[in-house]
């Protein structure tokens, strides 16, 4: 009889599920979407417009030179992330059958992906963002009027820079809530009793009298019939 599965351990499990599931299917889109950019090529922006060709190839220049690994951070982020994906979920659903390996491999990728999520928000704000407001304010609307643009141009301009401030700010934001997010599963695994009973589920034993209903001290014994054990002697 293997040891019931603490709520802990269910809430870490679902946490964990929850956001394999949701990063997996975010990976393999931005994947797609990577292979779609290099297949679309210099329509992507556009489209058959001169100007905004060159407009393209002028913020992938300054980019590529202001931005150190621009051209390698941003896929070696997706499939990281995806790896790491895979990974929680795998361990979500090692944690509801109570596989010790589980726990250790959920504890683990929690602090991988914490590390990797606090170094790439590091990345955007030292190296990224600042570059971007270069771009937007010092170099293209020079390059605009040297190219004799449109005003449809200049809307351009507009727009990507207030879809880039807002991205920047999303991200930001993304970044806090998945930190917290990845350090609540590693405080509800890291609970005493939630190693207790992971040391109970390897030996294959049941939990002991001492880890009956009182030991879960915040929660509740399922499915155990809590009677007087006066009327047992």
């Amino acid at each position: 009889m293997s040891s019931p599965r603490p709520g802990s351990v269910t809430a870490a499990a679902v946490l964990s599920i929850i956001y394999g599931s949701l990063l997996t299917l975010c990976g393999l889109c931005s994947l797609v979407m990577l292979v779609a950019q290099g297949a679309i090529g210099e329509n992507l922006l556009g489209g058959g417009n001169p100007v905004q060709k060159k407009l393209k190839k002028e913020i992938e220049d300054v980019m590529r030179r202001d931005v150190p690994g621009y051209q390698v951070v941003g896929p070696v982020n997706n499939i990281l992330s995806l790896g790491e994906a895979i990974a929680l979920l795998c361990a979500g659903i090692g944690l509801l059958n109570m596989r010790s390996w589980a726990r250790s491999l959920a504890l683990w990728i929690c602090l991988v992906i914490i590390a990797h999520t606090i170094f790439h928000g590091v990345y955007q704000s030292v190296f990224v963002i600042p570059a971007l407001n270069r771009l937007f304010q010092e170099v293209l609307p020079p390059f605009l009027v040297a190219q004799n643009a449109d005003p449809k141009d200049f809307q351009v301009l507009e727009s990507l820079r207030m879809v880039t401030t807002l991205a920047a700010i999303m991200t930001v934001i993304i970044y806090v809530l998945l930190v917290v997010y990845l350090v609540i599963i590693v405080v509800l695994l890291c609970r005493q009793h939630v190693r207790s009973a992971f040391v109970a589920a390897a030996a294959g034993q049941p939990l002991d009298s001492q880890s009956r209903p009182g030991v879960y001290e915040d929660e509740p014994y399922w499915g155990t019939d809590q009677k007087d054990e006066g009327n047992y002697r």
